[in-house]
């Protein structure tokens, strides 16, 4: 049986440090010294606990970004617009999407093309 890893202070900031620089998170966990999948599963532990690491997705942004974001979407912008706009990832935009409900210009226009 493997023992668990107990992440010390000292880990946890190498951690953030170095995501904060860019650093992926495979090269990461191999200066730290854990496997990928270890990371991983600290990551989920962390974000269950309301910690995130530079570069982690929040799970949803407040309710006037929110509105924003809803606006420009049914405005007909795509998510990387979107994400300029806000100052995030495209894919937390596409994230922040579809939890909201919305579905992209490109997905509409795709989903018209199906049809024909």
């Amino acid at each position: 049986m493997i023992k668990p890893i107990d992440w010390t202070p000292a880990m946890l900031e190498t951690v953030r440090t170095e995501r904060a620089a860019g650093i992926k998170w495979d090269s990461i966990a191999y200066s730290v010294g854990v496997s990928l999948e270890t990371l991983r599963g600290m990551r989920r532990k962390m974000a269950a606990q309301g910690v995130t690491f530079p570069g982690q997705a929040k799970t949803m942004c407040d309710a006037n970004m929110q509105r924003w974001v809803a606006e420009l979407i049914r405005g007909g912008k795509s998510y990387y617009a979107v994400a300029r706009k806000v100052g995030v990832d495209p894919d937390t935009v596409a994230i922040w999407a579809r939890k909201m409900g919305l579905i992209s210009r490109r997905a509409r226009a795709l989903k018209c093309q199906a049809q024909i």
